[in-house]
């Protein structure tokens, strides 16, 4: 079994908003400063050698304000209160739950084998936020060693999905 405390934070200041919203094309960008802060508790098991399940619980907050983009439109003076969910940011608690398997040679630095994750989330706005949606969340990676042990072919896909849950609106960020 394994168990980590995970805590970051992060601070964007110009992250770009493309054509979204009223009276707005795909070539109109606003622009807008996300800052988030993460705390996160990990804990799993693995059920067999390169294989295992994991949970989380989280605490996320997210604050969204002016940008510092140059000839660019400030999002949240571009639109209307209440147009766009997320807008003034939010906080989450989230519980999620992962299954992995690892069958890469080397960890660090794989030459050959397959490594494939997929998880759920669960995020519960708080402290007034009405956010409430479930991410769902695949990805695998596949390494194949080419003409040499330093020439390595890798392709890796990663999808991610986030529905509504009980009709609450799911923040843009």
């Amino acid at each position: 079994h394994y168990y980590s405390l995970y805590i970051k934070h992060d601070n964007r200041p110009n992250e770009e908003f493309y054509g979204i919203g009223p009276n707005t094309s795909l070539g109109d960008t606003n622009t807008y400063r996300i800052e988030s802060t993460n705390i996160e508790g990990r804990f799993g098991y693995t059920v067999a050698i390169g294989t295992d399940i994991g949970a989380k619980i989280a605490y996320h907050n997210v604050n969204i304000t002016d940008g510092e983009g140059k000839g660019r439109a400030i999002i949240d003076r571009y639109f209307p209160s209440g147009s766009v969910p997320g807008l003034a940011g939010g906080e989450f608690l989230v519980l999620g739950v992962s299954l992995s398997n690892d069958r890469r040679d080397f960890a660090d630095d794989p030459h050959s084998g397959m490594y494939s994750k997929a998880s759920i989330e669960y995020y519960e706005g708080i402290d007034g936020y009405n956010y409430r949606f479930v991410k769902y969340r695949g990805e695998l990676s596949i390494y194949k060693e080419a003409f040499s042990p330093r020439q390595v072919f890798a392709l890796r896909v990663l999808g991610e999905h986030n529905d509504e849950f009980d009709n609450n609106p799911v923040p843009f960020f």
